[in-house]
């Protein structure tokens, strides 16, 4: 599949700020599967330099440094990527508990605990007892039973909610599910990182959003997606712009202002326009 995506973040205050370096992710990651045709990003007011590097997760992001005050930021991405991950690719089966991850494999961040292991223990009990010893038939049952919690709304500012929130509440957004799902991973010796990106979706929404899900490592297969807002496992659907161990560590747009007198009030805005052809 071709992706064509339009996405515009707008940030409006009410004084002029003086804007400190800020960092920017949006060009999607090359990697097997997904290759990148096209990227180029547009920002008021013109930046005094950019700068290109690879973060610690080996994600593309630029660091970004303004000269003059604005009240206005505006960040215009345009992206072009080609997509040809097969939804009924083969997996690796594999026997619970997980084997160890050789040290070196996977970064002790994509192992470390999102909550507390009382808290993912009984909603993650009746799962393993149905799956019995197959890895991938618990990953499958862990993905459906995540987006039962599925909230169809849109929350675009905030941080994600603990996995405790999301199983008290029975109910989250994207971000909210995907960290659920790291963590369950990560309870039982599965690596797991979150992923910033987009999805296809459905055709006939018109209003779109960036959109999250987790991967998590298996042992005879790497890195491999999983989308409990959907219930299903990433394919060509998806465009993987970040991954990284929290969601924190993958946010498009990470940066603060300064201002003197008067505490501003700021206002974010943010379009996506996603185009799709086979």
């Amino acid at each position: 599949m071709l992706f064509e995506i339009e996405h515009l973040t707008r940030y409006e205050y009410t004084r002029p700020v003086s804007l400190d370096t800020h960092v920017m992710r949006f060009r999607p990651l090359q990697r097997s599967g997904q290759r990148v045709v096209a990227h180029s990003l547009h920002i008021v007011p013109e930046p005094g330099a950019v700068e290109t590097f690879e973060d610690t997760w080996g994600n593309d992001a630029v660091r970004v440094h303004f000269a003059h005050d604005t009240t206005l930021l505006e960040i215009h991405a345009h992206i072009a990527v080609e997509t040809s991950r097969a939804a009924a690719h083969v997996l690796h089966d594999f026997t619970l508990p997980p084997p160890t991850v050789a040290g070196g494999t996977v970064a002790a961040d994509f192992v470390a605990p999102l909550d507390s292991a009382a808290t993912l223990e009984d909603f993650l009990r009746p799962l393993l007892d149905s799956a019995g010893r197959s890895g991938l038939q618990l990953l499958d049952a862990l993905n459906r039973a995540v987006h039962a919690f599925y909230h169809h709304d849109v929350r675009i500012e905030g941080e994600a909610q603990r996995p405790a929130q999301t199983l008290a509440a029975r109910s989250g957004v994207c971000r909210d599910l995907a960290v659920l799902f790291m963590a369950a991973c990560r309870h039982i010796g599965l690596p797991a990182r979150f992923v910033s990106g987009y999805q296809r979706g459905d055709d006939r929404r018109k209003t779109r959003y960036l959109h999250a899900w987790p991967e998590v490592y298996l042992p005879a297969d790497g890195w491999q997606g999983f989308d409990p807002t959907h219930g299903e496992r990433v394919a060509d659907t998806h465009v993987a712009i970040a991954a990284g161990p929290t969601p924190e560590s993958v946010a498009p747009v990470v940066g603060s202002f300064r201002f003197s007198g008067e505490a501003p009030q700021s206002t974010l805005h943010s379009e996506v326009r996603i185009d799709v052809s086979d």
